[in-house]
């Protein structure tokens, strides 16, 4: 049984593996993923991987494929820990520019 099977599913993120919500001093509010898979209407693919970022004030993705390896099936990578506890850490201008300088956002926070 791969990662994939064996850990929760958020939306279209499988395999997620790590979670944490992020409120900042603002008062905006997000979730941040770590996961191994992406199910795109049942095609279920683990090349797209990686830390996803998730407004739950909007309940909308922001963006996705952070840190992203060559492969998920078998789990997340150090690397990949790693960089989500670094994104953890963030303050919210470091957040901010961390999101709106990624190439999959899908708007700016």
């Amino acid at each position: 049984m791969s990662a994939i099977e064996t850990f929760p599913r958020i939306g279209p993120f499988m395999g997620v593996q790590r979670q944490e919500t992020r409120t900042f001093e603002n008062g905006r509010t997000f979730l941040v993923i770590l996961y191994a898979a992406y199910n795109a209407f049942g095609l279920i693919g683990s090349e797209c991987n990686g830390i996803a970022v998730l407004d739950e004030d909007r309940k909308q993705v922001v963006c996705d494929e952070i840190a992203k390896s060559g492969f998920g099936y078998n789990g997340c990578t150090p690397k990949q820990n790693a960089e989500f506890d670094r994104v953890c850490s963030l303050r919210w201008t470091e957040f901010q520019a961390l999101v709106n300088g990624n190439r999959r956002k899908r708007y700016d926070i």
